[in-house]
């Protein structure tokens, strides 16, 4: 895990990144944190720096708002995008995240996670909310997971500081 603080001058921090981009063949499951008071640019940055990126890294994004949002809005929109499915019906997301998740077992996790679709029937129904959640993590871990098999997997999440408590 790296953390970046940002200062007025980012042409550093933008090299530092950079590096890491190199380096990115060698890295397995990397946490990189930009951080700073609001107004520095950490947005910008991180814009240039995806700029800059080589088209065969999968970058996925998603953003918290300063608004009430749904659980897990901002994987939500990290996973959706990421599999370009934001305006895709149900039956085409859910054929797909079985493709790219390999195994039943975990779709109805994704889907409580993506559509907040309980199961009427199944384990789900009987877990207890800290093991409902445990469960929904390790599905998106296992999707994210395939993803980064084919290629180097970003994730970007701006705006941290609005996430839900569940997120």
């Amino acid at each position: 895990s790296s953390t970046f603080y940002l200062g007025k001058g980012k042409l550093e921090e933008l090299k530092q990144l950079n590096q890491v981009t190199r380096d990115i063949g060698q890295i397995q499951g990397r946490a990189i944190f930009v951080t700073g008071e609001a107004g520095l640019g950490k947005t910008r940055l991180i814009w240039e720096w995806q700029r800059h990126l080589p088209a065969e890294l999968h970058v996925w994004h998603g953003a918290a708002q300063n608004f009430p949002q749904s659980a897990y809005a901002v994987w939500q929109q990290v996973i959706l995008q990421g599999l370009n499915l934001q305006n895709a019906f149900y039956e085409e997301v859910t054929g797909v995240l079985l493709d790219r998740v390999g195994n039943k077992t975990w779709l109805p996790y994704l889907e409580i996670l993506l559509f907040g679709k309980v199961p009427e029937e199944g384990t789900v129904r009987s877990l207890q909310p800290e093991q409902l959640k445990e469960q929904l993590f390790a599905a998106a871990r296992r999707l994210l997971q395939n993803i980064a098999k084919q290629g180097p997997l970003i994730i970007v999440l701006d705006n941290l500081q609005w996430l839900d408590q569940l997120s």
